[in-house]
């Protein structure tokens, strides 16, 4: 991800909608409680993992030192430097993972699942979300340093490949992706540059608006509920019990 990019998301992620939505949406799938370890894979700027470590023993992990910077703003845990991208040096430690939208950056997705897994106790959990459909690539992916976008297919023979479990995947981020769709498509018809779409946000009554849209889907996944398009994928995984 490019520098830039880790000062926008620590100043706007605690407000903005798509942030906040994701966040609740994550806390909702997945039962935690203090007694668990968890490792949060990416973790960025550090605000999800300063939600998780509230609830149970958490670690972060990323291989940017400018994130891990920002998390130590935030949060008092463990703290990694590590890319999944290498073998992680432990094995079987973790009750839980996550991954929110990771993989599209690595060059190896296949390793960097697989390196997951590995954490994981037998039978351990893997939450994981990544952007869907290539034709919805923008300036804001180029930002990001993304690899690439996934369509349903493409994840669940990468997660089959990786010899994990799937509980459950869909699309999420389904009532807006019209929208953002057609608002993606027409800029790049145009070749209308939108790389701030992470400051995309200052309107109060607006944000307040996509928070909530996006935060009733949770809903639907909560239940395992099936979501035919949107903007991300999600997916439950388990590591195989040997």
């Amino acid at each position: 991800m490019k520098e830039h990019m880790y000062e926008a998301m620590y100043r706007i992620e605690d407000s903005h909608w798509w942030f906040r939505a994701k966040r609740e949406i994550i806390l909702s799938l997945i039962a935690l409680n203090k007694n668990q370890t968890l490792i949060d894979f990416g973790c960025g700027t550090g605000k999800t993992l300063e939600e998780l470590c509230k609830i149970c023993d958490a670690t972060g992990l990323d291989s940017s030192e400018q994130a891990l910077n920002f998390c130590k703003k935030r949060v008092d845990v463990k703290l990694l430097k590590a890319s999944l991208s290498e073998e992680l040096p432990f094995d079987s430690t973790y009750d839980i993972g996550v991954a929110l939208d990771v993989l599209e950056h690595l060059d190896d997705d296949f390793k960097a699942l697989r390196s997951m897994k590995n954490v994981l106790n037998h039978g351990g959990r893997l939450i994981i979300t990544v952007p869907s459909f290539m034709f919805m690539w923008s300036s804001h992916d180029d930002n990001c340093d993304h690899k690439r976008r996934y369509r349903k297919k493409e994840l669940e023979a990468l997660i089959e490949k990786s010899e994990l479990e799937t509980e459950y995947i869909s699309y999420y981020n389904f009532w807006l992706f019209p929208f953002i769709a057609l608002t993606r498509c027409v800029c790049k018809l145009l070749n209308i540059d939108k790389n701030s779409e992470l400051e995309n946000y200052n309107n109060k009554f607006i944000n307040a608006l996509l928070y909530r849209v996006f935060r009733s889907e949770g809903f639907f996944l909560r239940n395992h509920i099936k979501l035919p398009f949107g903007v991300s994928l999600i997916a439950v995984l388990r590591r195989r019990s040997e």
